[in-house]
């Protein structure tokens, strides 16, 4: 039979099968694989009692944008930030994506957490555009302050504290360290100061927010080699959960609505943005200046700018309404397949609906 049609044999993992029983959470189905290799998705089943807002996402370049005194506040679901003892190894680190044009100016609050004058730190940015960093554990303080303006680019912010060292405290930008290191040694108690970490705009100014992860413990000491090769993942790199030390991160990349979701789908960890804060593009023209704008670049063996210039996010899940909400089965296949990169991985965002959803496709 010369015309028959035979379905391509399915490869290891495929297909995905993601039954969401009800539960309101987020969920990463697929992200992009390492190397040179990509995953490709050919269509789709989905079934179940489906309600009309049901579906999933293949999430491509986004950020969140502030472009006045918005805020990004993340609970912590109890005692999930708060650095532990000296004696403890109550070592710190954050990483922290962000593009700031120089009319922005300094951002006074650019992260923080508790009150760093008390309890607490903060990372801010000075007018000229260094990057400072302050901590303190209710007796005593340290202060970091970087030599390099990050001001018209996006830049990653790398603060790493290592508690009872004398070059304890370090800063980097891009990978590369930007500050003589500061004494640690006198700060030996907890800092659980403040129940959020919270971060804010500036009035009637732009910024935008690229994947933010917090590492809190013995394993957070992220060793100057590490920060590196943090960051020559690439400047579009995205959490995925397997990286050792890692107590939280968000990759800010939900393109809808005024969640963003922790990667290891903590509920209590999901933060919510306000005030005026929106998710950018809202389009991508394919200029410069919007390219800028859908959140860091890709800079990963290959890939780069030139992949995945689709629209922000796209959901798939539309159908006929069998009766007034609820749609029938769904069953799509893509003309061409989709790509799943680092930057667009397939994610389920929160509902509640206990459907369930098949993901064709293949590795290669």
């Amino acid at each position: 039979m010369p015309n028959e049609i035979i379905p391509l044999k399915a490869g290891p993992g495929w297909p995905i099968v993601h039954l969401n029983g009800g539960v309101a959470k987020s969920t990463t189905l697929k992200n992009g694989s390492r190397g040179v290799s990509s995953h490709w998705i050919t269509g789709y089943q989905l079934d179940g009692a489906l309600a009309t807002g049901d579906g999933f996402y293949l999430l491509r370049r986004s950020c969140v944008h502030f472009p006045g005194t918005s805020t990004w506040t993340a609970p912590d679901s109890g005692t999930v930030f708060d650095w532990g003892t000296e004696a403890a190894n109550g070592h710190f680190a954050l990483e922290m994506w962000v593009y700031i044009p120089t009319v922005t100016g300094a951002v006074a609050s650019l992260m923080c957490r508790g009150n760093e004058a008390s309890d607490g730190w903060k990372l801010e940015i000075t007018s000229t555009g260094k990057a400072k960093f302050t901590a303190h554990d209710s007796v005593a303080s340290m202060t970091i302050t970087g030599t390099k303006s990050i001001f018209d680019r996006w830049h990653l912010i790398t603060v790493v504290a290592q508690r009872g060292s004398a070059t304890g405290l370090n800063l980097y930008i891009d990978g590369v360290l930007d500050a003589v290191a500061v004494d640690t040694r006198d700060l030996n108690l907890t800092l659980d100061g403040g129940t959020t970490v919270v971060c804010t705009g500036v009035s009637g100014k732009n910024m935008w927010l690229g994947p933010i992860g917090i590492y809190i413990g013995a394993s957070a000491n992220l060793s100057a080699e590490k920060v590196l090769s943090n960051f020559n993942e690439g400047i579009g790199r995205k959490y995925d959960g397997s990286e050792t030390g890692l107590v939280a991160a968000w990759n800010n990349d939900e393109g809808t609505g005024t969640l963003c979701y922790s990667i290891n789908n903590t509920d209590g960890l999901k933060v919510t943005i306000a005030g005026n804060a929106i998710w950018s593009p809202r389009k991508q023209s394919g200029s410069t200046a919007a390219v800028n704008k859908c959140g860091p670049p890709f800079e990963k063996v290959g890939e780069d700018d030139a992949e995945d210039p689709l629209p922000t996010l796209g959901l798939f899940g539309t159908g006929v309404l069998t009766t007034s909400g609820v749609m029938s089965s769904i069953q799509r296949s893509f003309p061409q397949a989709i790509r799943i990169g680092g930057n667009n991985p397939v994610r389920i965002l929160e509902t509640d609906g206990a459907f369930s959803l098949l993901l064709f496709g293949l590795t290669g």
